[in-house]
């Protein structure tokens, strides 16, 4: 809480236009905003967006800690998964990857009557790729990838 006296130089609304000016100007050199504070919550492994209004004020962040990065058995079982995900499967009019979804995108099943590619990163392969592509930095790497 900040407590506010009500007065002609309060720079908080209440000073006249040309004060503020003045009050400004000896602060256009510096940074005056502040930036979002996790506070000690800054040691969680993921950290959500907070948003007011339209303005992102923190964006989300995965921060995983050496426990969670260093279960390399299960990276490699989820790097084998993603890894066979993309090899190339039977469509309609021959071979298309792994990933092809055999529905429409939407709710026109006619424009897609044989499927599409997702390539958003939830749910398409940018995902897959960005996994595997995080995955080989850590140094986990499987036949394949």
């Amino acid at each position: 809480m900040t407590v506010l006296v009500s007065h002609m130089l309060n720079p908080h609304g209440t000073t006249p236009h040309q004060a503020r000016f003045l009050q400004e100007l000896a602060f256009q050199e510096r940074r005056v905003h502040w930036t979002w504070s996790w506070g000690g919550l800054e040691v969680l492994p993921f950290l959500s967006r907070v948003r007011h209004h339209r303005t992102v004020l923190a964006p989300a962040r995965w921060r995983p800690n050496a426990t969670l990065r260093g279960d390399s058995a299960a990276a490699g079982r989820a790097a084998r998964a993603l890894v066979s995900v993309c090899a190339p499967v039977q469509g309609a009019r021959g071979p298309v990857p792994g990933w092809w979804a055999g529905h429409s995108p939407g709710t026109d099943a006619d424009a897609y009557p044989e499927g599409h590619l997702n390539l958003g990163l939830a749910h398409g392969a940018p995902g897959i790729l960005a996994f595997l592509a995080l995955a080989w930095r850590q140094g986990c790497r499987v036949d394949g990838q």
